[in-house]
């Protein structure tokens, strides 16, 4: 996995436990908790278990300014499971979080161009990445288009994490370009 990743605007370096208090705003900020599925409220012992947890995962870098270090936000890529419910090592769920006063500027899908260009040129065993979305979340779904995931599934039905009701979630994929 590349130790650091740049982009026009953006450092992508190892997510750390001293990001603890930006990984908190952005994660409970109602903004960016709601759409993705986050259960409210977190607690302070909640969120450190989770930052713990996905700095462990085979993907989990921070989203920094390239002119200041600011902590504008994570991408994390999640241990995938196959069809057999076996861990895999060549795919990853993505999850991705920004601050919503970053919205709207391209940031997401500059990052993550980034974070897939540098995985196939250092020749990452991770060529599949899946990624879910509720529906009721353009912003995520304009995301995964702008990066050429292919929509696989519009009609998953996924618990919510507040009330445990099922909602609608999309399903896509990215597959790595054979080099």
């Amino acid at each position: 996995m590349p130790e650091e990743i740049t982009t026009a605007r953006l450092r992508l370096r190892p997510l750390q436990f001293t990001d603890l208090s930006r990984y908190q705003a952005i994660i409970t900020d109602p903004q960016v908790a709601r759409p993705a599925g986050l259960a409210a409220p977190l607690t302070p012992a909640h969120v450190a278990a989770g930052l713990r947890a996905d700095m462990r995962q085979p993907v989990a870098y921070a989203l920094t300014a390239k002119t200041d270090g600011r902590f504008l936000g994570m991408i994390v890529g999640y241990t995938h499971s196959d069809v057999m419910g076996e861990p895999t090592t060549t795919a990853v769920d993505l999850g991705y979080f920004l601050a919503p006063n970053e919205w709207g500027q391209g940031l997401m899908p500059e990052a993550l161009r980034g974070l897939l260009l540098a995985l196939r040129q250092a020749n990452s065993p991770i060529t599949t990445f899946w990624a879910t979305s509720q529906a009721t979340n353009k912003r995520s779904q304009g995301v995964l288009v702008k990066l050429a995931f292919a929509l696989i599934d519009d009609h998953v039905m996924a618990p919510s994490a507040g009330n445990l009701t099922l909602e609608r979630h999309f399903l896509y994929c990215y597959q790595q370009p054979k080099s």
